[in-house]
């Protein structure tokens, strides 16, 4: 997912993360003392949703790797697929692209096997967001459609709404904005039944740089303030940059780019304290394009110096280096 749901997402903002963390460790610790390697591996799934969430990308991997061994070694592949998740979304964060689609791959493949269409549709959602970076379009249309139609079927509000965001940046990549404005139609019904406010802030983000793009300017002022608004209490950083490199966009497509340089400012500093790559090099990227604008090129050859290093660094194709 364009965001990362792993086993399914958490509905909590930064001080309860803490106390979840600290709780997490604890019992990851004493289950370790015990040697109970049932109830370490479940804490261990448990704690990384947790770091995942937090945007902690490193800890996540390390505590998914721990959690890989044991599963393995009982042969349990509902326990590896949901680790292999989070591994996979935590090193395409870090900027392993290859590595992370790997992982989610055999993630996809883990989850089918055992017939929980619940988890194999999240692994399906963060793939669908490797394949953008790499710039592999018609499967990342594809891989989003599938998490799309099994989630349909699940039938739950929250994963639903993610599921169509996800499609609808696979259309937007894929240059079919036609596409996209259906399913971000379908995603702000079904995300005003949920209590999910970051996959609706996604929403209406994603809405309002369509609008802008498709001459409808007037209305995507609002719908980028109101994405905002929702995403900025919750202190979950990963989900917090991505909005604001999105609402840059949306300013430097009307000209304002002096707000476009404020926002991408506020997602570097954002996505520079969990190490979220993708995001890095995308501020790095906006700020370049606004301090061009504003005249101050010594600034922007500097920017785009170091996106460029970071995108060379994750093998992301030159026409897929700026949002879509």
């Amino acid at each position: 997912m364009l965001c990362g749901e792993g086993g399914g997402g958490l509905r909590l903002g930064g001080q309860a993360l803490k106390g979840l963390r600290e709780t997490g460790e604890l019992g990851v610790a004493a289950a370790r003392d015990a040697q109970d390697l049932h109830t370490l591996r479940l804490n261990l799934i448990n704690l990384s949703t947790v770091h995942s969430a937090a945007g902690d990308f490193r800890k996540t991997a390390r505590l998914c790797e721990e959690g890989l061994r044991i599963v393995r070694s009982q042969e349990d592949r509902r326990g590896e697929g949901s680790f292999l998740d989070q591994l996979g979304w935590a090193h395409g964060c870090l900027g392993d692209l290859h590595e992370g689609r790997r992982h989610l791959r055999e993630a996809v493949e883990a989850q089918r096997a055992i017939g929980d269409q619940h988890r194999e549709a999240f692994a399906l959602g963060n793939l669908s967001s490797l394949h953008i970076w790499l710039g592999e379009t018609a499967d990342a249309v594809a891989t989003a459609r599938q998490s799309a139609r099994l989630q349909q079927q699940v039938g739950a509000h929250q994963p639903q709404t993610a599921a169509l965001n996800d499609l609808a940046v696979a259309h937007l990549a894929g240059n079919d904005p036609a596409s996209a404005r259906t399913v971000l139609d379908e995603a702000l019904r079904v995300g005003e039944k949920s209590s999910m406010p970051r996959n609706l802030a996604l929403t209406h983000s994603l809405m309002a740089d369509l609008c802008q793009r498709e001459g409808r300017g007037e209305q995507a002022p609002a719908l980028a303030a109101r994405a905002l608004e929702l995403v900025a209490p919750l202190g979950a950083r990963a989900w917090q940059c991505q909005i604001e490199n999105i609402a840059g966009l949306v300013h430097r497509r009307r000209g304002e780019h002096r707000e476009a340089l404020e926002l991408h400012r506020n997602a570097f500093r954002h996505a520079s304290g969990i190490e979220f790559r993708i995001e890095i090099a995308r501020a790095l990227d906006g700020m370049a394009q606004a301090a061009h604008a504003l005249g101050d090129h010594l600034a922007a050859a500097d920017h785009r110096r170091r996106a460029e290093s970071h995108f060379d660094a994750m093998a992301v194709p030159h026409g897929f280096r700026q949002r879509s």
